[in-house]
C-alpha cells in the first residue's frame, strides 16, 4: 500500500472513514471523513510526509493543543488530532459552505456591509485567540471558512507549529509557505524572529482590501516580489480602487497596513471596536449619536410565551366592561433617539433606570452549530461591556432593580430550568434562581410583584433583601382564576396591575387591579395592542402593531388618573417605526432594530433520519420569503413579498430547482396575501388573500401560473397553519381562538370541526400515507411546553402523542413505518432532528441540523429532501426619549 491515502485511511480506519479528497495546499492535504464515534462528518487536515519528518510529533501537537482550547463562535474548532503510521493530523468539523477565497474568486469584490460584517466576525475571533496568546500568522481567504451568513476562521496554531518546527518564519528549505506571500506582514517577509499578534492585524487588512476592491494590494511575478512589496511599497489607496467607501472605512484598512507593527492598532481588540461601529446601518456614526431609525424588524419567531400563566383567571363573569374601542391617538411630539449598541447581536434589551447601562443578550455559538445566549452589561457610550452571564438556552425577558443593583431575567437554564434570574449588575457571582416565576421590581428596588407561572392565580408582592436574599414581608393578591391569556405590568409605585386579558370569548380587554385583587377599570383593546409598561410618571405604555404591516409599531401612552381609571384617548409617544421588542425604562422607551435577512437553504441526505446534510444556498433576500419544496422533491417553491402593506403590496412566486439552476418566474403574482399553504398538494399551492374584506382562496398552478378561484372563507380574521389536506380539503386555525378549535373546510363547502389536547395549534402536516393529520402547537396552560397531536382519517378530535419542553418545532412530516420526524428548536439558534414513534410517544434525538437561525422546514414525501429557511437579524439597541410630566 504505497498511495498515501490508502496508508491515511487505513491508519485511522478504527476512529474515522475517510470518504473522499476535499483539496489540497501547500503544506497538507484536506479529506472528508465520517467520525466513527459521533456520527458526523469530519474534515481531516494531514501534513506532507516530508514536513511531518521534518517538524516531529511532539511539536506539532504541543501547539495544535494549544489552539484547541480556542471557544469561540468564529473560531473552526480543532476536535482531534493524531500521529500514526509518519503522518500528523487534525480534524475538524465539516462545513458544507465555502471558502472566503472560493467566494472572492467567484463574485471579486463583496457589498460593502457584507465585507465589514465578515470583517468583524474574523476579528472577533482573532481578539478572543489573541486574548489567549495564540497568533494565527495565516490568516488569508482560505482559511476562512463561509457558513450560512458566518465566517468560521480555521487553522490556529498551525503556522506557528510548522516555523518552530523549521526555525524560520517564511518560506521554508522544504519549499512550504509559513504564512503567505500575499497577506503577510512586512515582519514575516523580513523573517523578523519577534513575530507578534500585530502581523495577524496586517493580515486582516489584506484581506479586508481585498474583500473591498476584488483584489489584494500587492502584486508579483514571484513569491519574492509580493514579499518585497509588503516591505518596501506604499498601497494604492482603498478609495482609489472603491470610491463609494466611506473615509471611516478606508482609514481602518490602511491603518491595518501600516508597515510598522507600531502604527497598526494595537490589538484585536482595539480594530474591533472600530469596525463593529462600521458595521451598524448608520455606518460608522458614533453610536451614542441621536439619529433616525431606518432598520427592518424582526419576524416573530421562537417560543410564543403565554406570560404568565399565574396570572391566568382575572376576568370573572359578569365584570362590568367598558365596551369603547380606544380612540385615535393625539399628534406626535418630536422625538429624540439615540443608538445604545453597536455589535449588531443584541436580541432582548433593557436601560438601567439611570440610563446610563444596557443589558441585552447576545448568542454564543460553536462550530457544531450549538448555540447558548449570554447576558451582557454594557456602558452607553463608553467602553465598559462586561458578559454577566452565559451558558444559558435562553432569554426572553431582561429588567433591572429600581436602584440599578440588579438584572433580572426570564430565562431557560441550560439543565432546563425555566423561570427567572438574577444577579448583581456590576457581575462576580452566578445567577440565582427565583424559581418557576416572572416578576417586575418597584419602589426603591426592595420589593417586587412574584407571578408563579405553574400555579394559576398565585400572585404576590413581596420585600426583599439583596444582601442575604431573605424574603420578608409577602401580600398576595386575591386573583381570579378563569383567564386564558395575560401580560401584566406593575406600576412605579407597586399600587396597580395592568394586565392585557384574553377570556374565552376571544376579546381582549385591558385591566387595571390593585394589590386587594379589586377591578380598577377595563377596556376593549385591539388585537395587536399589548401593555409593555408604566412611564415614570405611572401612564400606562402600550404597543400597537399594524395590521397591515406587522413590521411597523406605534407606542401610545394612556394617562391613569389617582383612581385607577384609563384614559379612552392616547398619545402617541413614538411614531411608527420598522422596531421589535419595546420595553419601557425610566430612561424612555428601548427597542431593537436593524436589518434582517432572510436566506433559503437545500439540504439533501442519503437516507431518512439522516442527520448528515449536504447543504446549498439558493437564495437569501431581505423581503418576506417563503418557501415549499416539491412533493417529488425537484423543486423549491419560493414567494417573495415585499416589506411594507399587506393589502397593496404583490407576493411573487417563482420555481428553484432543486439541485441548481435558474430561478422561473410564474405568473404576475398574488395581491394581499396574508397565508398559504405549508405543503404542495397536487403541484399547486393555495393562498389566502385579502379581497373587499373578505378572506379568499385562490389556488397557483406551479406549472402554468394560472389561479383558480376556490372561494371566500367563512371566517374574516386571519388564519394560521393551514394546510391543504388529501382530499382537496383545507384545515386552519384562526388566530386568537382561545379553544384552539381547527376547521377544515371540504371542497363542497361544508365546515367540520376538530377539537385539540390543550393546544394552540401552529403546524398541520397531512399524511401522504393515510394516517391522518399531523399536528404542533403551543400547550394552552403553560407556554413553555410543545404538543404534538394526532387526528385520524375523518376524526373530529386530536390526540396527544408527545409534549416536549422545547424553543419551536419547524417541521413535520410522516415518515415510513408509521414513525413521524421532526425538526425541533432546542434553543433559539440550534435546531436538531427527532424520530418519534406515534403508538408509544417515544422520541429519540438523531442530531443536530448544520445550520443556524431556522424557522421553517419543508421535507419532500420520501424525506431526502429539504428545504430550510433561517432568518438572521442583525440587531441593535435603540433608546427614545418619549415621556410627559405629570399623570
Amino acid at each position: 500500500m504505497t498511495n498515501p491515502a490508502d496508508r491515511f485511511s487505513a491508519a485511522v480506519a478504527s476512529q474515522y472513514r475517510v470518504e473522499r479528497e476535499l483539496g489540497q495546499g501547500g503544506m497538507a492535504t484536506v479529506y472528508l471523513a465520517h467520525d466513527i464515534r459521533h456520527d458526523r462528518k469530519v474534515a481531516i487536515k494531514v501534513l506532507r510526509e516530508d514536513l511531518a519528518a521534518s517538524m516531529g510529533s511532539a511539536r506539532f501537537l504541543r501547539e495544535i493543543q494549544i489552539a484547541a482550547q480556542l471557544q469561540h463562535p468564529n473560531i473552526l474548532p480543532l476536535l482531534d488530532s493524531g500521529d500514526t503510521d509518519g503522518f500528523l493530523y487534525y480534524v475538524m468539523p465539516f462545513i458544507s459552505g465555502q471558502s472566503l477565497r472560493e467566494r472572492l474568486g467567484r463574485d471579486g469584490e463583496l457589498p460593502v456591509h457584507e465585507a465589514v460584517r465578515l470583517l468583524v466576525e474574523v476579528v472577533d475571533a482573532l481578539a478572543h485567540a489573541h486574548q489567549h496568546g495564540v497568533v494565527h500568522r495565516d490568516v488569508k481567504p482560505d482559511n476562512v471558512m463561509l457558513s450560512g451568513r458566518h465566517a468560521l476562521v480555521a487553522d490556529f496554531g498551525v503556522a506557528k507549529a510548522i516555523s518552530e518546527a523549521t526555525g524560520r518564519n517564511t518560506v521554508t528549505t522544504l519549499g512550504v509557505a509559513v504564512g503567505t506571500p500575499a497577506y503577510m506582514s512586512p515582519e514575516q517577509a523580513a523573517a523578523d524572529p519577534h513575530i507578534d499578534h500585530r502581523s495577524d492585524i496586517y493580515a486582516v487588512g489584506v484581506m479586508a482590501y481585498e474583500m473591498l476592491t476584488g483584489h489584494p494590494p500587492f502584486h508579483g511575478t514571484t513569491p519574492q516580489q509580493v514579499l518585497a512589496a509588503h516591505v518596501t511599497e506604499v498601497p494604492d489607496s482603498v478609495a482609489k480602487r472603491r470610491p463609494a467607501i466611506s473615509p471611516q472605512l478606508e482609514q481602518v484598512v490602511m491603518r491595518c497596513l501600516a508597515k510598522r507593527p507600531s502604527d497598526r492598532f494595537q490589538t484585536a481588540e482595539d480594530l474591533l471596536q472600530q469596525v463593529e461601529a462600521l458595521a451598524t446601518p448608520s455606518t460608522g456614526i458614533t453610536p451614542t449619536q441621536t439619529r433616525p431609525v431606518t432598520a427592518w424588524s424582526e419576524p416573530v419567531r421562537g417560543r410564543r410565551w403565554l406570560v404568565p400563566v399565574a396570572l391566568v383567571g382575572i376576568v370573572l363573569a359578569g365584570i362590568a366592561v367598558w365596551k369603547v374601542m380606544p380612540k385615535a391617538p393625539d399628534a406626535v411630539a418630536p422625538v429624540s433617539r439615540t443608538q445604545a449598541t453597536t455589535t449588531g447581536t443584541a436580541e432582548v434589551g433593557a436601560l438601567s433606570p439611570d440610563g446610563q447601562r444596557v443589558a441585552y443578550s447576545e448568542r454564543e455559538c460553536d462550530g457544531e452549530f450549538r448555540c447558548t445566549v449570554g447576558l451582557v452589561i454594557q456602558d452607553i457610550g463608553g467602553v465598559g461591556r462586561m458578559r454577566a452571564v452565559s451558558g444559558i438556552a435562553g432569554i426572553y425577558e431582561i429588567g433591572w432593580s429600581p436602584d440599578a443593583r440588579r438584572v433580572h431575567f426570564l430565562a431557560t437554564s441550560a439543565d432546563g430550568r425555566y423561570g427567572t434570574f438574577v444577579v448583581p449588575a456590576l457581575g462576580g457571582e452566578a445567577p440565582r434562581f427565583l424559581g418557576p416565576v416572572d416578576i417586575r421590581f418597584f419602589g426603591s428596588g426592595d420589593s417586587m410583584v412574584v407571578a408563579n407561572m405553574s400555579e394559576p392565580g398565585n400572585v404576590r408582592f413581596t420585600v426583599n433583601s439583596a444582601a442575604d436574599e431573605r424574603i420578608g414581608d409577602t401580600i398576595p393578591v386575591r386573583l381570579p382564576t378563569t383567564l386564558v391569556r395575560s401580560m401584566w405590568q406593575v406600576s412605579p409605585d407597586g399600587l396597580q396591575l395592568a394586565v392585557a386579558v384574553t377570556p374565552h370569548s376571544g376579546l381582549r380587554y385591558l385591566q387595571l387591579w390593585n394589590r386587594e385583587g379589586g377591578l380598577l377599570d377595563s377596556m376593549a383593546l385591539a388585537h395587536e395592542e399589548e401593555p409593555i409598561g408604566f412611564s415614570p410618571t405611572g401612564n400606562l405604555v402600550l404597543v400597537i402593531r399594524d395590521t397591515a404591516n406587522a413590521d411597523l409599531a406605534t407606542i401610545i401612552e394612556r394617562k391613569v388618573s389617582a383612581s385607577g381609571k384609563v384614559a379612552r384617548t392616547p398619545r402617541t409617544i413614538l411614531p411608527a417605526q420598522a422596531i421589535s421588542d419595546p420595553r419601557v425604562s425610566q430612561g424612555g422607551i428601548t427597542y431593537l432594530a436593524g436589518p434582517v435577512a432572510l436566506t433559503l437553504y437545500a439540504g439533501s441526505r442519503n437516507r431518512e433520519f439522516s442527520p448528515e446534510f449536504t447543504m446549498r444556498q439558493v437564495t437569501s433576500t431581505t423581503a418576506n420569503l417563503g418557501v415549499l419544496l416539491s412533493g417529488d422533491g425537484t423543486s423549491l417553491v419560493v414567494t417573495r413579498r415585499p416589506r411594507g402593506d399587506i393589502r397593496r403590496t404583490m407576493t411573487q412566486v417563482s420555481l428553484f430547482p432543486f439541485d441548481a439552476g435558474p430561478e422561473r418566474s410564474l405568473g404576475a403574482g398574488i395581491r394581499g396575501a396574508v397565508s398559504q399553504s405549508r405543503t404542495v398538494a397536487a403541484d399547486s399551492v393555495v393562498f389566502v388573500h385579502e379581497d373587499a374584506g373578505r378572506l379568499r382562496l385562490t389556488q397557483f398552478d406551479l406549472a402554468t401560473g394560472g389561479t383558480r378561484d376556490l372561494g371566500t372563507m367563512p371566517d374574516t380574521t386571519a388564519m394560521d397553519a393551514m394546510e391543504v389536506l388529501r382530499d382537496g380539503s383545507i384545515a386552519w386555525y384562526v388566530p386568537g381562538d382561545t379553544s384552539g378549535t381547527i376547521r377544515v373546510r371540504h371542497p363542497s363547502g361544508a365546515i367540520r370541526l376538530i377539537t385539540t389536547p390543550n393546544v394552540y395549534p401552529t403546524l398541520l402536516e397531512d399524511s401522504q400515507f393515510g394516517d391522518g393529520i399531523l399536528g404542533w402547537g403551543w400547550n394552552r396552560s403553560r407556554g413553555d411546553s410543545a404538543i404534538v397531536f394526532h387526528v385520524p382519517p375523518g376524526g373530529s378530535a386530536g390526540r396527544r402523542i408527545l409534549q416536549l419542553g422545547v424553543e419551536s418545532l419547524h417541521g413535520l412530516r410522516w415518515a415510513t413505518g408509521g414513525l413521524i420526524e421532526l425538526v425541533v428548536g432546542e434553543t433559539r439558534y440550534t435546531s436538531a432532528l427527532y424520530r418519534l414513534d406515534p403508538s408509544t410517544g417515544s422520541h429519540t434525538r438523531i442530531g443536530t441540523i448544520p445550520l443556524v437561525d431556522i424557522d421553517a422546514v419543508s421535507f419532500s414525501r420520501d424525506g431526502l429532501r429539504m428545504s430550510l429557511r433561517t432568518v438572521e437579524a442583525r440587531r441593535d439597541i435603540w433608546i427614545a426619549k418619549v415621556f410627559s410630566s405629570g399623570r
